[in-house]
């Protein structure tokens, strides 16, 4: 997921905790539950090597024991130099969910987490949540909003915070027009209920971001319901084998439409499904469009995607798709796309070319 997910869910957490916490309790859940993305500067490398290397050695097994273990320490020699009771078992415990919280929602999206590293490089997939969720978002802001107590620099950030996320949300051309309207609607709900709020007492404030926690399980948990009825939906459709392999994932902030894939030995059918449509009774109402796999074994397509910089994009590739274009001017262009991401040659995440010289040479990557 997102850093503004992570950070309002470990913000969330540090809300729901009892009222006697150990020192510092508030920035070690925020701060771990961001602390496996320190992966990002690998982003600083290129875009092969983000893929290379994010969502693997830092959100693996070996991280989830030695990040908690280091802040803890880290924490620990703060405490000391300001003078201050340091509970270590504490720290580290709330350290260890922090930590655990972050690769855990990274699993449920489509990008896919290794759980396993540094000893096995597997992709896992829960397929389950969008990359960036805004209904996430609501529900751990809401969550952190009435959980704390804000002063009034504070709630000028939350404004600004606000502002900031509606237009990009409300300008994205992938958010359908119900979503927009749907984000608007809680924005004024939350905004209300924050105007109109009693007091500050830390009981309610706790109890306001325990129900956040709920609301969000009950959402994860509805949305991997969804996923599972849509694939069953897919599976009795009567074009579709029974031994066929099925995606089904989510698109952006669209709770109730599922993207389909349905893998077939010469390539891809795909779909987009509403729930609420599809799952009545009697013959599913599904349309396909096919999508050719493409030269996947052709010796240059293979060469391509052996040469060092495709590594990272090479190891992340999931659903392969591949065209090859022939330049004016000799040699070729070999386009290779993830199915999850792409469906065009052009545009869309999830894809790389490869430039080849008339005697099948790689000539750069682009």
């Amino acid at each position: 997921m997102d850093p503004v997910c992570h950070t309002l869910f470990g913000a969330t957490l540090a809300a729901a905790q009892p009222e006697k916490r150990p020192w510092a309790a508030t920035a070690t859940l925020i701060v771990t539950a961001n602390l496996p993305d320190l992966d990002v500067v690998a982003h600083f490398a290129g875009m092969d090597a983000s893929l290379y290397w994010r969502r693997g050695w830092s959100h693996g097994l070996l991280a989830l024991v030695l990040l908690p273990l280091l802040w803890t320490t880290f924490l620990g020699l703060l405490a000391r130099l300001r003078g201050v009771d340091f509970d270590r078992s504490a720290t580290l415990k709330l350290a260890s969910l922090g930590v655990l919280s972050h690769p855990t929602l990274d699993w449920m999206n489509t990008y896919g987490m290794r759980w396993l590293m540094p000893f096995d490089g597997r992709w896992y997939y829960g397929d389950t949540l969008f990359i960036i969720d805004p209904w996430i978002w609501l529900l751990l802001a809401t969550g952190t909003l009435f959980g704390f107590r804000w002063r009034r620099k504070g709630e000028l950030g939350w404004v600004l915070a606000t502002v900031l996320t509606s237009l990009a949300i409300l300008g994205a051309g992938v958010v359908p027009d119900l979503g927009r309207w749907f984000w608007t609607l809680g924005i004024v709900v939350v905004l209300v209920g924050y105007l109109a709020r009693p007091a500050w007492q830390p009981s309610r404030a706790r109890q306001t971001a325990r129900w956040a926690l709920v609301a969000l399980f009950v959402y994860v948990s509805t949305a991997w319901t969804g996923n599972a009825l849509a694939r069953q939906r897919v599976a009795d459709h009567p074009s579709v084998l029974a031994d066929a392999e099925i995606y089904v994932g989510p698109l952006p902030a669209s709770p109730t439409r599922r993207d389909v894939l349905v893998i077939e030995p010469d390539g891809y059918r795909t779909a987009s499904i509403d729930l609420l449509h599809t799952l009545g009774t009697g013959p599913p109402g599904i349309e396909f469009a096919p999508l050719a796999r493409g030269p996947i074994e052709d010796p240059q397509v293979q060469r391509a995607l052996e040469s060092p910089c495709l590594r990272g994009f090479e190891n992340w590739l999931r659903y392969p798709w591949v065209r090859l274009e022939a330049l004016p001017t000799g040699g070729s262009l070999i386009h290779l796309r993830d199915a999850r991401y792409a469906r065009e040659i052009h545009g869309g995440f999830g894809g790389a070319s490869v430039r080849l010289t008339p005697d099948g040479a790689v000539d750069g990557c682009l």
